[in-house]
């Protein structure tokens, strides 16, 4: 009888049990399916444990804060000081390209942006094939990676995964309206390679469509952009400015007058002091930004007889 008693008293327990976490899920199911479909994330994602802080931070997440489209977020790695973390995803949503494609991101966690990381140089494109495995170096400044697109650089026709590094250091951009000279030439500022403090060359910014036979100089300024009327032209190029020395933009000889001037210069080897005038220290500063100019003589202008070009803003790299 006792024997009963007790076996009696544990089935009503249990019974109890049951009936307590049946109700719990038919409440937690009623949540649920109250709650809109696009705050549920049945998606991987990636977040970074401060343990100093002891504070947990999402990482793939998009510019506002908010969880991505469908897609797993996976393969962290993270620079050696925590603030840069590199990782896989196929999320929408992450940044304005709003790519579903399997693609390499680096995030800020200083300043909460995200780049997509494969993709071609330049500040436009996207890659034609998947993107994973992404690695960053311990400043969080170099980023390696493995993808199958063909279109990350020029002259990949070997049909595999190749591996690629970017430098996240941003590319450098180009701003501003030049002057339309007297010939109708508009001088164009475009560049090769990128600003690094450890080559003495290989960022080389060239001036085309200028006025031929000319004389001008480049000049630079730390202070950043602006676009104020200037002569002829704008002055894209924010006060004070140092200038580089005179030069000839070269071209069809005078007394012709037409838009084949071209000018080069090498700006890693002259911020390494090797290119005939002494730089600026700050141009061997990484992280420095920096806004180049033109500036040329046009005599057969109305008004100021001078022109402008296009204006540059690069980043020194490392």
């Amino acid at each position: 009888t006792i024997a009963f008693f007790i076996y009696s008293m544990f089935v009503i327990l249990r019974q109890k049990q049951l009936s307590e976490l049946q109700r719990d899920f038919i409440n937690n199911m009623t949540h649920e399916f109250k709650t809109p479909i696009a705050t549920i994330n049945i998606s991987t994602d990636v977040f970074l444990h401060d343990r100093s802080l002891n504070v947990l931070r999402h990482v793939s997440r998009t510019p506002v804060g908010a969880f991505p489209g469908p897609g797993d977020s996976f393969d962290p790695h993270v620079s050696a000081d925590g603030r840069f973390v590199a990782f896989t995803s196929s999320a929408s949503g992450l940044t304005p390209e709003n790519l579903v494609l399997l693609s390499s991101y680096v995030r800020d966690m200083q300043d909460t942006s995200v780049r997509l990381v494969s993709r071609p140089t330049g500040p436009t494109g996207v890659a034609n094939g998947s993107s994973l495995a992404p690695e960053l170096s311990g400043d969080g400044s170099v980023v390696v990676f493995r993808s199958a697109a063909s279109n990350l650089v020029p002259g990949d026709v070997n049909a595999a995964s190749d591996i690629f590094v970017r430098d996240l250091i941003a590319d450098p951009q180009v701003h501003c309206a030049a002057t339309v000279t007297s010939a109708g030439c508009e001088p164009q500022l475009s560049f090769t390679g990128l600003p690094r403090v450890s080559q003495n060359g290989g960022f080389v910014l060239t001036l085309s469509d200028a006025p031929n036979d000319k004389l001008g100089l480049f000049f630079y300024g730390l202070n950043g952009r602006q676009a104020v009327p200037f002569g002829n032209g704008m002055m894209c190029v924010q006060p004070p400015v140092t200038r580089l020395p005179i030069v000839a933009t070269g071209g069809t000889p005078a007394p012709a007058s037409d838009c084949s001037g071209v000018v080069q210069v090498d700006l890693n080897t002259f911020a390494a002091g090797l290119g005939g005038a002494a730089p600026l220290p700050q141009l061997q500063q990484v992280g420095q930004v920096v806004n180049v100019q033109f500036w040329g003589r046009d005599p057969q202008a109305i008004g100021a007889t001078t022109f402008l070009s296009e204006a540059v803003e690069y980043v020194v790299g490392p």
